[in-house]
């Protein structure tokens, strides 16, 4: 696999190269780990600093980013920073209307258009990440479960563009999901044999993505929820 280029060219894709993304990548893993678990406290931005061998400001950077992304909460003075789990956004009145079709419309338009980025920024620990969520879904004991799963899942994907605002569109996307009654479309994944093969489709993304196949993970990704698509158009047949 060829070396990320750290040099920024006009119209480029820059991979994770400056100290704040080397704090972030080690705190992120620190939070995916279990090593500091949701509601602990951070150390404070001082004690990171001299901890990870990086300048303040890149921690701050650091911080700021997973508190964007919904991962860390920030304190105010002496209360430093705590971790907490991602969390749906709050559903804006201007999607109300939309429907679990409309939904998938918008997934199809918009989670393809993530690969490039993921494929020059993501890590290690961001596919091992997706890995987990997949894991999780195979063993859920519930469809509430496995739909769960699959939410963090795609946020693992879209996290791992490194992009904050990117995070907060997919998060307006599962929070519309959640008011059009997805929870109705009970036929899409309520089989075994469904859940399967909904699985496998997202482990050949992952496969893609690792192996920085932009192309076959885009086409990968699209065909997944293009069939989505076509069954909630035939009555969500299959999964």
């Amino acid at each position: 696999m060829p070396a990320h280029d750290s040099r920024r060219r006009p119209g480029a894709i820059s991979g994770p190269i400056d100290a704040a993304d080397r704090v972030y990548e080690a705190l992120q893993g620190a939070i995916r780990d279990g090593s500091v678990g949701p509601g602990r406290r951070l150390a404070s931005e001082r004690t990171l600093a001299t901890d990870l061998d990086a300048p303040r400001a890149a921690v701050r950077r650091a911080l700021q980013r997973l508190t964007a992304e919904g991962v860390v909460v920030r304190g105010v003075g002496r209360a430093g920073s705590r971790v907490r789990q991602p969390t749906p956004a709050r559903f804006g009145a201007e999607t109300r209307d939309a429907g679990p079709q409309d939904v998938l419309e918008a997934r199809w338009a918009f989670e393809p258009g993530l690969v490039a980025l993921v494929v020059a920024r993501a890590t290690e620990s961001d596919f091992v990440a997706m890995e987990r969520q997949l894991d999780r879904m195979a063993r859920a004991a519930s469809q509430q479960e496995f739909r769960e799963a699959g939410y963090f899942f795609h946020l693992e994907i879209t996290k791992a563009t490194r992009n904050p605002l990117l995070v907060q569109i997919f998060e307006l996307i599962i929070a519309a999901r959640a008011r059009a009654g997805w929870g109705r479309l009970a036929a899409l994944n309520a089989k075994p044999e469904q859940r399967a093969v909904q699985i496998s489709r997202n482990r050949n993304v992952v496969a893609a993505l690792r192996q920085r196949d932009a192309a076959l993970a885009t086409t990968l990704l699209r065909d997944h929820l293009a069939i989505m698509l076509d069954e909630i158009g035939r009555g969500g047949a299959a999964a």
